[in-house]
């Protein structure tokens, strides 16, 4: 689950933009989320900047409708 949520951020098939809460930077990615049976469900991540700005948590994941 890890490697596919990571691979969701950084992937190619992701649209990815940038947004700003309470002063912390968020990135917002939208697109197919590989799983190990080979459906590819599309569903939003956010995911937050550290403190330190050195790496990101996953804030959450949804599912997208059609």
């Amino acid at each position: 689950m890890t490697e596919a949520l990571i691979g969701h951020l950084i992937g190619e098939r992701s649209a990815v933009r940038t947004d700003v809460v309470h002063g912390r930077r968020r990135l917002i990615a939208e697109g197919p989320l590989a799983t190990p049976d080979g459906r590819e469900p599309r569903v939003r991540t956010v995911w937050q900047y550290t403190a330190a700005g050195t790496g990101r948590r996953l804030v959450t994941a949804v599912s997208l409708t059609r």
